[in-house]
């Protein structure tokens, strides 16, 4: 009988599991190059298998979007973009945090923490998408905000917004800057687990992120535009910290550094404050669920590439096009989608719908159940099993998503 592992402590047993999912990182690395050397030699000459997305289904189960994130994930993370070793700048994240960031600029994954979630980096993404909305001569045009001009540097002015836009955090801010606050309280400010990323805006410069690593490490600034870094140490960071917070009420003090009266606390925004980090022209009206239900599409997406709400043909075994999605091939007219109106979806029970040109979110919906289904026909589990569960959650949520969006939409009409 197998003797069960014991641990001294949480920490002992941290270390086991961070081990773990390191060598679960690794295996996904070697897997990728393995799949790449197959793809860029005759090995699989006389297997009977005309492409390495065939050959990883029939063996393994694994469906190509899978092999094409094994495949961009080595690109992307290991040693020289082609070794079956990591890259000893991304050791430490986790397979499912590699293939969340592949869209991220190398200079944004390398400051965030290792321990950072998934809910966070899908967080910084959008920001990024946000800031990349404007274009270098929009930013230039900015006119500059008098009370961040006269912060000292820019960790105080990136600062400086972050709590103009976050009125609950300034509070917690403002209560840990009572009496003789030292870093600790600092921390606490920040990231009360000691890891963390805030972001905030610049005018006329462009957003920062600033990487929170722990209280025994430096800040790290770093401007996302240009992915050139600041770093600050904790004392410094105090200092700033303490200069927003100069008054012993909290409302007195917003006054003094801000100008102008504390903005109402019972807010429907959510704590936001009538200041936002973005002109009006890049801010966007729809409802916060109808805003993340866009939000897959712009991830699969090319930033170049303008795609239409018109589903696209799946593609044959052999893809493997950074995260392509797509439904197994089927003989029926979906899959021709240039010959179908707009708003056309087949429902189950054999139904077709028109609906209105600006509902295709019935379809939208459709395909993401129909993608999750026939994931679940496979009946064999083996060797890749976590990462068709992966697939089955991702997809899951982008399903969850439109539906959030398609029932604001119903309510809306209903209303009206």
């Amino acid at each position: 009988m197998q003797e069960l592992m014991t641990f001294r402590d949480y920490g002992e047993f941290k270390g086991a599991f961070d081990r773990a999912i390191m060598s679960q990182t690794e295996g996904f690395i070697r897997m990728g190059y393995l799949l790449k050397r197959a793809r860029d030699t005759d090995v699989l000459y006389g297997s009977g298998y005309k492409s390495i997305a065939e050959f990883a289904w029939q063996e393994y189960r694994l469906r190509d979007d899978v092999v094409s994130k094994m495949i961009a994930i080595n690109d992307r993370y290991s040693e020289g973009g082609y070794s079956e070793n990591i890259d000893g700048r991304y050791a430490g994240f986790g397979t499912s945090l590699l293939a969340e960031m592949l869209t991220l600029p190398d200079a944004v994954v390398e400051a965030l923490p290792r321990s950072i979630t998934r809910e966070t980096i899908r967080e910084v993404k959008r920001e990024i998408r946000e800031e990349e909305q404007r274009t270098p001569l929009e930013v230039m045009a900015e006119e500059p905000d008098p009370g961040q001009q006269i912060q000292e540097n820019s960790l105080a002015k990136m600062l400086y917004r972050y709590y103009q836009e976050n009125l609950r955090e300034y509070a917690v801010l403002h209560q840990q800057m009572k009496g003789d606050p030292g870093v600790g309280n600092a921390v606490t400010a920040l990231a009360p687990s000691g890891i963390g990323v805030k972001m905030a805006r610049i005018s006329g410069v462009g957003k920062f992120m600033l990487s929170i690593h722990g209280e025994d490490q430096d800040l790290e600034l770093l401007n996302t535009r240009t992915g050139e870094s600041e770093t600050y140490t904790w004392k410094e960071c105090l200092d700033v910290l303490k200069g927003l917070c100069p008054a012993a009420g909290m409302k007195k003090s917003w006054e003094k550094v801000y100008g102008e009266p504390y903005p109402e606390e019972n807010r429907e925004d959510g704590g936001k404050s009538k200041q936002e980090s973005g002109s009006p022209q890049h801010q966007q009206p729809e409802p916060a669920a109808e805003q993340r239900a866009e939000e897959p599409k712009k991830e699969i997406q090319g930033p170049a590439e303008e795609k239409t709400e018109q589903a696209e043909i799946p593609e044959v075994p052999g893809n493997t096009d950074l995260l392509a999605e797509f439904a197994p091939a089927q003989m029926e007219i979906e899959n021709y989608p240039e010959y179908l109106p707009d708003g056309y979806v087949k429902i189950h029970n054999g139904m077709d719908v028109e609906l209105e040109r600006e509902d295709g979110l019935w379809r939208e919906a459709y395909e993401h159940a129909e993608r999750i289904e026939n994931t679940l026909k496979v009946r064999t589990w083996n060797a890749g099993d976590y990462l068709l569960i992966d697939s089955l959650v991702e997809e899951t949520r982008k399903m969850l998503e439109v539906l959030e969006k398609l029932q604001i939409r119903v309510k809306e009409k209903a209303a009206g």
